[in-house]
């Protein structure tokens, strides 16, 4: 597929053709700029390629409502959306009749049901507008439970876990792991955490895919990922 924004002479994903299969975990990476988050905003059906397709079991998302392919796929994003309501109410967005065993299943694998019971009203407190009365991992926890929650076979994560320490990342991705078995995830990545337990990398450079293969392969093959490596991971020092 090519996608260029409109008034921009200048295309910011040239000719993208890739697949992910049930059960796997791609990670995304490249520079700022590079066409990430617009091959989100295309997977989600925010916006559409100029030219090309984007299928899902087969099937052309352009040829389907948006309700169902929401019923499909779902995204953490770095920023959560939340709501001026109480944590309960964020999360029963995802799945109105979840039951309260599943609302605090979903809330232990997040890490982030210990917090709620410190809290006077536990999931009833209200987080105030955008979650303003929450830390940014913490919303980004309550986030991650939504997710749980909906259980789509297709998950999206844009750094959705940039905020949070590497013992609750860690604990998060193991979850995630199981989650992912039999579904379908794909990762805008910047921890290399994320990056070593996905199957697969797709490197991206000014709007082109530039190298698509496991990390172990990439670090010895491709000069552009072994640069990102060094640059945004091997100077956190985690190596």
């Amino acid at each position: 597929m090519t996608f260029a924004y409109e008034g921009s002479d200048a295309f910011r994903l040239h000719a993208i053709s890739f697949s992910v299969s049930k059960g796997e975990h791609l990670a995304i990476v490249g520079e700022s700029g590079s066409g990430k988050s617009t091959i989100t905003k295309l997977l989600t059906g925010q916006i559409k390629p100029q030219s090309g397709s984007i299928h899902i079991g087969g099937t052309d998302i352009s040829q389907v409502n948006s309700e169902s392919l929401s019923h499909k796929v779902s995204i953490v994003v770095q920023e959560p959306v939340l709501f001026n309501m109480t944590m309960r109410e964020n999360l029963l967005l995802a799945k109105p009749d979840a039951t309260d065993k599943e609302l605090i299943q979903c809330c232990h694998r997040a890490r982030i049901y210990d917090f709620v019971e410190t809290l006077e009203y536990k999931l009833d407190t209200i987080i105030g507008e955008k979650g303003v009365r929450l830390s940014g991992g913490q919303k980004q926890r309550l986030s991650i439970a939504r997710a749980f929650l909906q259980d789509r076979d297709i998950i999206i994560f844009d750094e959705s876990t940039s905020a949070l320490d590497n013992e609750n990342e860690g604990d998060i991705i193991a979850e995630l792991k199981r989650l992912s078995i039999g579904k379908t995830m794909i990762s805008i990545a910047h921890r290399l955490s994320t990056i070593m337990d996905c199957d697969k990398v797709m490197v991206l450079k000014d709007g082109a895919m530039v190298a698509y293969d496991t990390h172990e392969n990439l670090r010895e093959q491709n000069d552009t990922y072994e640069l990102l490596f060094k640059n945004q991971y091997v100077a956190a020092g985690s190596v």
